[in-house]
């Protein structure tokens, strides 16, 4: 029986690794195995190619995906959707606004115009602006308490105090209970402003002084209301509520905006007008002084369409690029 069995010694040879010695070949035991191994590797390295090159296709078809994307929307940019209603979708349809002044005072600071697709160029003359929309303002005279969380509201009220009870503002019913404070009132009247449309806001003056403040949340006469202790139609107090309030004042008188579009005069609410021409919102921010006349200007948006074929043939030609790559 063999009980031991002598393979030789490794040594190197002209940068090989031989097996010598006692029971060794001589042969490139090295080579030998490095081809075995490189045998057996063969199949994972043919897969580790193929996972290469499908990551490099796949790669090359993210790319050729963006720029098709690109492509479509560049297109798509430019088209012309049919059916009715699709100036928003049309760039062709796009018009920009310009507002000059016959003085050296930018037309800007008067007014600013500003324009959706569809509207038709054109030129107009505002040959003045004579008013501004405001929105109506009232406030108390001042309560002489500690904090705006001081009792206001009394059954027996005295000067300068509520008193207990019901009254109906603008069509509202609104009803003060005995021990609410300053800020249980404004709250009072916050919760029905969006029928009213008035806010109300406590003011500390100082330490020891406070109001109450109203101010319509809308401009313009239709929004106007008063808070005097008259019976008129935006205030009804039967229970003389108000009675014995601090005097309440106006703060800012109400106005509607006035202007002349083409000779002839408009007149609105609010200051920011959409309703006189179709796609223009005109907004007001001054009044003109005597002789100031202004121009706008509606105009094609030939920028936006120059962009939009710009970006096309450059889509365009980067597809090419690619597909000829």
């Amino acid at each position: 029986m063999v009980s031991q069995v002598t393979l030789g010694n490794f040594f190197s040879s002209g940068g090989r690794t031989i097996l010598g010695g006692t029971g060794g070949s001589g042969l490139d035991t090295q080579s030998i195995i490095k081809g075995l191994t490189d045998a057996k590797a063969f199949p994972a390295t043919q897969l580790q190619d193929r996972i290469k090159i499908n990551g490099e296709r796949a790669a090359v078809l993210g790319e050729f995906q963006t720029l098709l994307s690109k492509l479509k929307d560049a297109a798509n940019f430019l088209r012309n959707p049919p059916g009715i209603n699709n100036q928003s979708s049309n760039i062709f349809t796009y018009t920009n606004t310009s507002v000059t002044s016959n003085t050296a005072v930018t037309g800007a600071t008067y007014v600013t115009v500003a324009t959706s697709p569809g509207a038709t160029p054109q030129s107009y003359t505002i040959d003045s602006i004579t008013r501004l929309a405001k929105s109506k303002k009232q406030a108390t005279g001042s309560f002489v308490i500690a904090s705006a969380d001081t009792a206001v509201v009394k059954t027996a009220p005295a000067a300068g105090e509520f008193k207990a009870g019901t009254f109906t503002f603008k069509g509202v019913d609104i009803t003060l209970s005995d021990g609410d404070t300053l800020n249980n009132v404004a709250a009072k009247f916050n919760t029905v402003s969006g029928n009213t449309g008035v806010v109300a806001s406590v003011i500390k003056v100082d330490s020891t002084h406070y109001q109450l403040s109203f101010v319509a949340t809308q401009s313009g006469t239709a929004n106007n209301f008063d808070l005097t202790n008259v019976e008129v139609v935006s205030l009804v107090d039967p229970d003389d509520v108000f009675d014995l309030v601090p005097t309440i004042t106006d703060t800012q008188e109400v106005d509607d905006a006035e202007f002349s579009l083409n000779g002839t005069t408009i007149i609105r609410s609010s200051n920011n007008i959409a309703d006189v021409v179709s796609g223009l919102t005109f907004t007001l921010f001054q009044t003109t002084p005597a002789l100031t006349e202004l121009t706008v200007d509606v105009k094609q948006d030939t920028d936006l369409i120059k962009d939009g074929v710009v970006n096309f043939v450059n889509s365009y030609n980067d597809f090419r690029t690619f597909v000829a790559k």
